[in-house]
């Protein structure tokens, strides 16, 4: 009995259970998916001290990527020994990127079949899609005002919602089965009435610039682009007239007087403020928040207690210096060319999907500081995971047909 429970087998098929489980859970409870995010890195711990002889293969697969997480890793690290409290900085080192990486891995090195890796995502987007469905109900009972609420948090919801709007429409264009179709559509539906309601402007810019590119990278006749655009400004053009909550919204994106783009602003001030006095490594990983309070807010600015830059960039910068920006760069611009490079040179789906995922987290990361957002980081992390092992598993197979 005891042999059977510890056979490699059972320990990844665990794995994979607890994968499923933490992908549902992770947009619904923060405490469910604490949970099962436990489980599974005791499980691919016990994994990997038991059976490790392919661990030099899964890192080779994607040896550039890690390579890269290894120096974004490093400059968080040299960052530390000059700040004002390094012990919570490294607390937020382990909690933040040692633990959640466990996630890609998890995926790489317990998951080898592509139908489990359709399952988890299948969780994922099940969950998001309930949470919809929360949004759109407690919206309706409190129109005409703006209701943000949400299951995972108003942020946390924008991030999902730019990162993932654009995989819908991914698959709602290319499938070409009905009941597929159909999911995709009510996917694609429920998710853009509950981005509308969520009333976040940087993830409505994060998914108006990913949208058009993603959707003309996948359309095979070009001439559907410019029909779904002229729909798309359709829609949006009936939705700005008949909300006008949305209206005051989109409007006060491009109002240099709101106060939150001051705020923005300032806080995007003070962080270059900070890497001029630590060019090199910042002020330290997480300590933004006491040195801005204590050293770096400027006196036009309203919110004196602010937590982070409002921008992955600048807080890299202010926080890890110009190594931390290069490597967190040098992360951004290699997933980007990865899933690029990829797409047109295999014309398969899940480089498109990649390519979805990383510019709705970043281009949202442009105004929020997403990679702090823990339900956002870990969907990111194990989105990447995904989309890596699928690339894997069908290297050597001809590119997948529309489903």
């Amino acid at each position: 009995m005891w042999q059977k429970l510890i056979n490699k087998d059972v320990i990844e098929k665990r794995v994979y259970i607890y994968l499923c489980l933490f992908a549902f859970a992770n947009v619904l409870t923060v405490a469910g998916a604490n949970i099962f995010m436990g489980l599974t890195t005791a499980g691919v711990l016990h994994r990997v001290i038991r059976y490790h002889d392919d661990l030099r293969e899964v890192f080779q697969k994607q040896y550039l990527f890690w390579k890269i997480v290894g120096f974004l890793l490093l400059a968080i690290l040299l960052s530390l020994p000059g700040a004002l409290n390094p012990l919570q900085g490294i607390k937020l080192f382990f909690n933040d990127y040692i633990y959640r990486l466990m996630l890609p891995l998890a995926v790489l090195i317990c998951v080898h079949e592509r139908k489990k890796i359709l399952h988890i995502a299948f969780c994922f987007l099940m969950a998001m899609f309930v949470n919809d469905l929360y949004v759109i109900v407690q919206g309706w009972m409190v129109y005409p005002r703006m209701n943000r609420d949400s299951l995972a948090g108003i942020m946390t919801w924008a991030c999902l919602l730019a990162m993932y709007i654009p995989v819908g429409i991914i698959g709602l264009v290319r499938s070409e089965k009905a009941v597929s179709k159909c999911g995709w559509g009510l996917f694609v539906l429920a998710s853009c009435m509950a981005s509308i309601l969520n009333a976040t402007r940087g993830a409505w810019l994060a998914i108006l610039v990913t949208l058009p590119i993603v959707v003309f990278m996948s359309l095979k006749d070009k001439r559907k682009f410019f029909a779904c655009i002229a729909v798309a400004g359709i829609v949006f053009s009936v939705v700005y007239q008949v909300m006008p909550t949305f209206q005051q919204r989109m409007q006060s994106i491009m109002n240099p007087q709101e106060r939150s783009n001051i705020e923005r602003r300032l806080a995007w001030q003070s962080a270059t403020n900070m890497l001029i006095e630590h060019p090199l490594t910042g002020v330290g990983f997480a300590q933004f928040q006491q040195n801005y309070k204590e050293h770096y807010v400027l006196p036009e600015a309203k919110i004196t207690n602010l937590s982070h830059a409002h921008n992955n960039f600048f807080q890299f910068l202010a926080e890890c210096g110009v190594l931390g920006f290069c490597a967190i760069t040098a992360l951004c611009g290699y997933l980007f060319c990865f899933a690029t490079r990829g797409w047109y040179k295999s014309r398969r789906i899940v480089y498109l999907l990649l390519l979805a995922v990383i510019m709705g987290f970043f281009l949202h990361g442009l105004t929020e500081y997403t990679l702090r957002l823990a339900v956002c980081s870990k969907a990111f992390w194990l989105s990447i995971g995904l989309c890596f092992q699928w690339v894997n598993l069908t290297s050597n197979s001809r590119p997948e047909e529309s489903s």
